[in-house]
């Protein structure tokens, strides 16, 4: 529920500062929880709404790390921008993500793959 909800504030303009008070705290306390898609979707979340707290993005990372593999075309398009700015945080998550995009290369959409070259 967490997920959806910062999805449909992101797409509503929320305040930055209820993602920061509310939404950061729960999701961090359900982040081990979270599959590929949940992590990237909240990690995009919160980047568009402008409070991406390095931090907090290193949190996800951290915990999408061991899921790349099960990581699908979204994921790996959405994965390789968002983490970027933190990838000193968890240096072996962007080379792993860019191996799962040679395997599903034939999966990605155009805008998929426009975004993931980005």
């Amino acid at each position: 529920a967490v997920v959806q909800f910062a999805a449909a504030l992101t797409e509503g303009g929320a305040e930055p500062e209820v993602f920061k008070d509310y939404l950061m705290p729960a999701a961090r306390s359900f982040v081990l929880d979270f599959g590929p898609r949940d992590l990237c979707t909240l990690a995009e979340a919160f980047c568009k709404a402008a409070v991406s707290d390095p931090d907090f993005l290193a949190d996800l990372a951290y915990s999408l790390q061991p899921k790349v593999g099960k990581m699908g075309p979204h994921e790996v398009s959405v994965a390789v921008n968002v983490f970027a700015p933190i990838s000193y945080a968890v240096p072996e998550l962007l080379p792993d993500v860019a191996n799962r995009v040679k395997h599903l290369v034939d999966e990605l959409s155009p805008k998929q793959l426009a975004y993931t070259l980005r």
